[in-house]
């Protein structure tokens, strides 16, 4: 989808701590001048990146990460971080990029990977009381609750359908990875919880 077929983009960006954050701007404020000056739409003292009286950062789009997002049906841009027209200091994005310089400049070339392993559950019941709070996970793999499908405790990697339950999900979200943000996924598996 292109930016013309969008009314929400999303800005994301990430904190020190790694997790992503977000600002949804109107499609309509997308422009060339946006590209060069960025949004003056992040303070930083509400993520932890600067003090409150020192707070106005600027979020700048990279126009090659655009990506159509099917589950808003909206766009999304990853952003640099900015402060006073220079590239603010404690940008994640910043740092990896200043740390990988350095190493091509002592003959080395850097390489980054990743995993993504998540859970998926049938469900979670919420049990409230007076004196404690409990989660209780529902997910119709699991021994306890005893079903036609359910796997040993500990000895679900690899295992193949009918009892890995979630290969068709695992299989729609790698087709997505790959046909909205250019993430080319290997290969999945069921892990062993």
């Amino acid at each position: 989808m292109d930016l013309d077929d969008v009314k929400w983009v999303d800005l994301h960006y990430t904190d020190l701590k790694g997790v992503l954050r977000s600002v949804t701007v109107n499609s309509s404020l997308i422009n060339d001048e946006v590209f060069e000056k960025g949004f003056g739409k992040l303070d930083g003292s509400s993520v932890d990146l600067s003090p409150i009286h020192d707070s106005d950062l600027v979020l700048k789009p990279l126009k090659s990460t655009y990506s159509y997002v099917p589950w808003t049906k909206g766009g999304r841009y990853i952003c640099q971080i900015f402060k006073g027209g220079s590239r603010f200091i404690k940008d994640p994005r910043y740092v990896a990029e200043s740390l990988e310089e350095y190493l091509k400049g002592l003959g080395y070339e850097a390489h980054a990977g990743v995993e993504l392993e998540f859970f998926l559950f049938n469900g979670i019941r919420v049990l409230t009381s007076p004196n404690k709070y409990i989660y209780e996970v529902i997910t119709k793999e699991a021994t306890w609750e005893a079903n036609e499908v359910s796997i040993p405790f500990k000895r679900a990697y690899h295992v193949a359908m009918p009892y890995d339950t979630t290969y068709i999900v695992r299989t729609e979200a790698s087709d997505i990875l790959g046909k909205y943000f250019n993430i080319l996924v290997t290969f999945h598996h069921h892990e062993v919880a």
